[in-house]
């Protein structure tokens, strides 16, 4: 999913699709500032430099609370490869 702020989005999927990366790919309005969907990965880009610290702390957190992070761990302990 792609999260950017609507008008951002207009012309987002054609480019994607002339890079011919727009197959699975959900586009979504949305606002980093107050909340972020949830989701597998995360991938921020240039948001430090163009956001204040408590903004920048503010998108981090909202990132963070949308990401859950799965695994599943063996009912036994498993040697370890080599």
């Amino acid at each position: 999913m792609a999260l950017d702020r609507a008008e951002a989005l207009a012309a987002a999927l054609g480019c994607l699709a002339s890079a011919g990366a727009a197959e699975g790919i959900e586009l979504a309005a949305g606002n980093l500032l107050t909340e972020v969907p949830g989701g597998d990965l995360h991938v921020r880009s240039q948001l430090p430099h163009n956001w204040d610290d408590q903004n920048a702390r503010r998108i981090a957190g909202n990132c963070a609370r949308a990401v859950v992070i799965k695994y599943a761990l063996p009912s036994a302990p498993e040697p370890a490869a080599t």
